[in-house]
């Protein structure tokens, strides 16, 4: 199926019943007043009220007790009619953590009025598909939530409060030269030199503000390269992996699984269906 949105709720499934919760490419849980709690690639995640969970067909989730949520499912072919649709959700999805297999937002207390009302109209339209004006509807929805998502996942990458304002300043150009550099250059060293502090400073101000060290974000950053790579060329694994400057794409393949639990094939192939 295309597209389709149901509730579920521990109610209306049977004892011990088990529900496909990846049922197309894309998936989205939506909930509302109540705390749910699922399991994702073994790992119990907590779902605050009003707040959206999305993953791809790669996520193991099951579901645990008390559970009520909508769920929202399409495929690749309904909502990426264009190259701005499938690069955002590429954006949305390299912005993510990928290792821990989803994206999670709490919805903020102005938005859950409009959250409840595109859950109502999504609901209205699933049974109108065949009209394209309805389809369209849809896209527009499913277009807002992913710029909402992006949106807050950008607020939250750094901590303002955490640090001040000249630290903030050396932070974002740290991350801007990662960005520009990381491919040739990868010692947190550099990067401290050229900035013109010590890596002991570097370091404070990564793990103030992101509960990182500097190493951590160089290899952040790495990976995030490479599934920009990844999403937006045609380039071998191979080829990438020495356009990152890595010699063996074993070892590039090997630290890529590790920092996001999918190899970079997995991760490609994820984005098809």
């Amino acid at each position: 199926m295309e597209f389709g949105i149901e509730h579920i709720s521990a109610e209306n499934l049977k004892k011990n019943a088990t529900y496909n919760l990846t049922q197309s490419c894309y998936n989205l849980i939506i909930t509302q007043e109540t705390r749910n709690n699922v399991i994702i690639n073994n790992r119990n995640v907590d779902l605050e009220p009003y707040s959206v969970l999305f993953y791809t067909s790669l996520t193991k989730i099951k579901l645990k007790e008390n559970f009520s949520f909508q769920y929202v499912f399409f495929s690749d072919l309904f909502y990426c009619i264009s190259e701005k649709d499938s690069s955002l959700i590429k954006q949305v999805l390299t912005m993510g953590h990928p290792s821990e297999g989803y994206v999670k937002i709490v919805i903020p207390k102005d938005y859950i009025d409009f959250s409840q009302f595109m859950v109502g109209e999504l609901t209205q339209a699933k049974d109108k598909i065949p009209n394209p004006l309805v389809k369209d509807l849809i896209h527009l929805m499913l277009t807002q939530t992913f710029i909402y998502i992006f949106l807050e996942l950008s607020k939250n990458q750094i901590t303002p409060t955490a640090i001040n304002s000249h630290e903030r300043k050396l932070l974002w150009k740290f991350q801007e030269l990662i960005n520009e550099r990381v491919q040739q250059q990868k010692n947190v060293s550099f990067y401290a030199e050229t900035l013109s502090i010590s890596p002991r400073r570097l370091a404070a101000i990564t793990k103030k503000s992101l509960s990182k060290t500097p190493k951590e974000v160089i290899t952040d950053g790495l990976i995030k390269k490479a599934k920009q790579k990844l999403f937006y060329t045609d380039s071998s694994i191979k080829e990438i992996a020495w356009e990152l400057g890595f010699n063996d794409e074993n070892n590039f393949s090997s630290l890529f699984h590790k920092k996001t639990g999918l190899t970079p094939t997995e991760l490609r192939n994820s984005l098809v269906i």
